[in-house]
C-alpha cells in the first residue's frame, strides 16, 4: 500500500535549505515531518546534513582560492543586479513599522488623489434633465405594459391551457379508473 513518492526539484531545494540551515521555520517543520514519514526524504536530508557539516568544518585554507573567488564574484554579481529592489521588498515585507508606513502613505496618496482630482464635467441643463426624466417615465410605462401582458399570458394562456388542462385530464382519467375499476 506504499504510494510512489516523487521528489521534485522544489522539494529537493527545500531539503537542501533545511540541511544547511538556510530555510525558514515552517520549511524546517514540513521537511522534518515529511522525513519522518518518507524514507527517501529522510535519507536525502541525512546526506545533505552530513555534507553541510563537512563543508562547515573546512577551514578557509583548505578550500582552493580560485573556488572562493569564483563564488564571491558570482554572489556579488547576482546581488548587485537586484540588490536595491530586494532590499526594499525585504524591508517592506519583514519590518512591520515600514509596512504600516507604506500602507499609510499609499492610502493617504489615494485619498488626496480622490479629493483633489474632482472634475465636474457633468453639468446638464434643466431642459436636458426634464427630457431625461420624461424618457425614463415613458420607458418605465412600456416595461410595465410588457410585464403586465406577459404575466397575463403566462397566467391565463400558458398555465391554464398548457399546464392545468393536461393535469385536469390526467386526474380525470385516474378518477375514471378508480370509479370503473
Amino acid at each position: 500500500m506504499k504510494s510512489q513518492f516523487q521528489i521534485n526539484e522544489n522539494l529537493l531545494d527545500r531539503i537542501i535549505s533545511v540541511a544547511y540551515g538556510d530555510s525558514n521555520f515552517l520549511d524546517k517543520i514540513r521537511i522534518n515531518l515529511l522525513a519522518s514519514r518518507n524514507n527517501e526524504v529522510k535519507r536525502l536530508l541525512s546526506e545533505y546534513i552530513v555534507t553541510a557539516r563537512a563543508i562547515r568544518s573546512l577551514e578557509q585554507d583548505e578550500c582552493p582560492v580560485d573556488i572562493l573567488e569564483n563564488v564571491k564574484n558570482k554572489t556579488l554579481k547576482e546581488n548587485n543586479l537586484f540588490s536595491p529592489v530586494i532590499k526594499f521588498l525585504y524591508a517592506l515585507l519583514y519590518k512591520p513599522v515600514l509596512t504600516a508606513a507604506a500602507v499609510l502613505i499609499l492610502i493617504s496618496g489615494m485619498l488626496l488623489f480622490i479629493l483633489f482630482n474632482k472634475t465636474n464635467d457633468n453639468q446638464y441643463s434643466e431642459a436636458q434633465i426634464k427630457l431625461a426624466e420624461k424618457q425614463v417615465k415613458q420607458t418605465l410605462v412600456l416595461v410595465n405594459k410588457i410585464f403586465y401582458r406577459t404575466a397575463n399570458k403566462v397566467e391565463y394562456d400558458i398555465l391554464k391551457e398548457q399546464v392545468a388542462k393536461p393535469v385536469h385530464e390526467g386526474i380525470s382519467t385516474i378518477n375514471d379508473l378508480f370509479k370503473g375499476g
